[in-house]
């Protein structure tokens, strides 16, 4: 179930749905585009908003 909310969120770039999908745990790792990795839970929401307000993915 939670992978479908997150994967629905994702699909309709729904910041709100997709951060409701995340742990609330400090950590999270990470992979970041450019390859870096990072464990830091807030470093992916950071990430993530852009990507969500980009149009050019599919």
């Amino acid at each position: 179930m939670a992978l479908g909310q997150h994967l629905w969120a994702m699909d309709r770039r729904d910041g709100a749905a997709f951060e409701s999908t995340l742990p609330t745990a400090p950590t999270l790792s990470f992979v970041r585009p450019n390859g870096r990795f990072t464990g830091s839970t807030a470093d992916f929401r950071e990430a993530l908003q852009g990507w969500l307000a980009d149009g050019d993915w599919h």
